[in-house]
């Protein structure tokens, strides 16, 4: 009979708990332990992980994609195979820890934690892009009232249905316990480098990382240790470290040109064939509380490059093109920014000056017919030659003429009317500096920019609009996508194709979008 209750104190605990993946994991498990004593078996643990993943799968199949599920099983799988190795190794060591009870408790929730982090480490980075330095010692502090605190919740559930006064009394010092929690794992949280940004690994990193920890704890039970199982694991290891060298020391025969899909604003990735990354405007969210820099530009950083920026290019200072900048200054390291002279001093821009100088970042000022060369990319400046005069600050944004290869790409911020009108004056006499193959398109497609004239003279083949979808502004806008077509300029937007990704080679050019309209 007691069983019975067991069982149904578990199913009422998992619905309370909200039936997370994690809750309807261990609520199972500890069923399936209960069933278990009822028939006088004793269950292997991996077998009843397994039946439990089995179960959980079968009701619903998606819930392996659920981040979750995996990190439950995950840790679980790694406390049976690791923690009483790690317990024992130390306590074999270190004499300290068989002779002191409290000890004791200190290195098995050390343990149970450590074997956790090692299993999920390589799943923490892939998701999440960190690293948690002073997650065991906040484990430490906590788990000991954790247990508590999950009776006592339970308790306090039960008596709220039948003695509510009591039920009151103890959700008081329930209360207490759960700030007093939070406050712990706040304080651990604010502790320098307690959480480390790390770049997203590739798959073939993941199982080396795996191969590596099978190694060092020897798991005669999940691989048998014969001599062909250790030879085809070694040759494994073998093949991903030498791609791993090759992937890092040979440069690739491409240019990647990537239009981020920041919403209505601006961002591009450009990497070199030798993997210097350079970036073009971060996005913004104009009067929102939405970090674009936080959510999308970070995010993205670090699962394509290697966590490093070796050059930003700051068109002007509106919040739809640096206020992500402004984030991932804060959080990824940045080698240099490159900005043009500028008509207007406003708050973004002295809070980058801010950022740069605690950063130790130099920021360069280029002007007209000035250029930088970063690898097989060259950037050359095409306007502004000196302050403009024009209160409207899109006027002032640095329009810039990338060539990569054979191929042009013209980089025009929020230039609009005014400013295109200025650039075929400044290259009057030499109108073929302004030709491209490809040009991003200015202010979003903004009626006020890409004018019949501009376009006549640049001729793009394939014209690319960064805009959000069904932004308030109404971009891009019907004459300018009539301009770009009148041009036969096959055009690509972000609100519609999301992403935008070339690959430019030396003799061609390979367009891919993350969603085909």
């Amino acid at each position: 009979m007691s069983k019975i209750v067991s069982i149904i104190t578990i199913i009422m605990f998992v619905l309370i708990a909200g039936a997370s993946p994690s809750v309807v994991r261990a609520g199972i498990m500890a069923i399936i332990l209960v069933f278990s004593k009822l028939l006088s078996k004793n269950p292997n643990t991996l077998s009843t992980i397994s039946f439990t993943a089995l179960i959980m799968l079968i009701i619903n199949p998606f819930i392996l994609c659920d981040i979750g599920f995996i990190l439950s099983f995950g840790g679980t799988i790694g406390i049976v195979l690791l923690s009483k190795r790690i317990n024992f190794k130390i306590s074999e060591r270190y004499v300290l820890f068989n002779n002191n009870n409290i000890f004791k408790i200190i290195l098995e929730t050390f343990s149970v934690t450590l074997s956790a982090q090692l299993i999920l480490f390589p799943i923490m980075c892939y998701y999440f892009n960190t690293v948690s330095l002073i997650s065991i010692l906040t484990n430490l502090l906590v788990c000991p009232f954790v247990e508590f605190i999950t009776i006592l919740g339970l308790i306090l559930y039960i008596l709220s249905l039948i003695f509510f006064p009591l039920a009151k009394l103890i959700a008081y010092v329930l209360i207490t316990l759960i700030s007093f929690l939070i406050s712990i794992s706040s304080f651990c949280s604010s502790l320098p480098f307690a959480n480390i940004l790390i770049t997203t690994p590739k798959f073939f990193h993941i199982v080396l990382y795996y191969i590596i920890l099978m190694k060092i704890f020897n798991r005669k039970s999940v691989l048998k240790s014969d001599r062909i199982s250790r030879n085809i694991l070694n040759l494994i290891s073998l093949l991903i470290i030498l791609n791993i060298i090759l992937s890092a020391y040979i440069p690739k025969n491409y240019i990647e040109v990537n239009f981020i899909d920041v919403g209505q604003g601006d961002s591009i990735h450009i990497k070199t064939p030798h993997g210097k990354n350079i970036l073009i405007d971060g996005g913004g969210s104009e009067g929102s509380d939405y970090d674009i820099g936080e959510k999308v530009l970070i995010p993205y950083i670090l699962d394509n490059t290697n966590g490093i920026i070796d050059v930003i290019f700051i068109s002007h200072f509106h919040e739809d093109h640096v206020e992500g900048i402004i984030s991932l200054l804060k959080k990824i390291k940045v080698n240099k920014i490159i900005i043009g002279i500028q008509n207007e001093l406003n708050n973004l821009y002295f809070e980058v000056l801010d950022i740069a100088a605690k950063k130790n970042i130099p920021i360069i000022t280029l002007k007209a017919n000035e250029e930088i060369i970063i690898d097989e990319a060259k950037f050359k400046i095409l306007y502004p030659k000196a302050k403009v005069e024009d209160n409207n600050l899109n006027n002032s944004s640095l329009i810039i003429k990338g060539n990569f290869y054979n191929t042009s790409i013209l980089f025009t911020g929020d230039s609009e009317l005014e400013e295109e009108i200025n650039l075929i004056k400044m290259y009057k006499n030499n109108p073929n500096i302004l030709k491209c193959d490809l040009l991003k398109v200015g202010h979003h497609g903004s009626k006020t920019s890409s004018s019949n004239n501009f376009l006549s003279i640049i001729k793009p083949s394939i014209s690319i609009i960064s805009c959000g979808i069904d932004n308030k502004f109404g971009h891009p806008n019907e004459t300018t996508l009539c301009n770009l077509n009148n041009i036969k300029s096959k055009i690509y937007r972000t609100d519609i194709n999301g992403e935008i990704m070339l690959k430019i080679y030396k003799d061609k050019v390979k367009i891919n979008t993350m969603v085909n309209d």
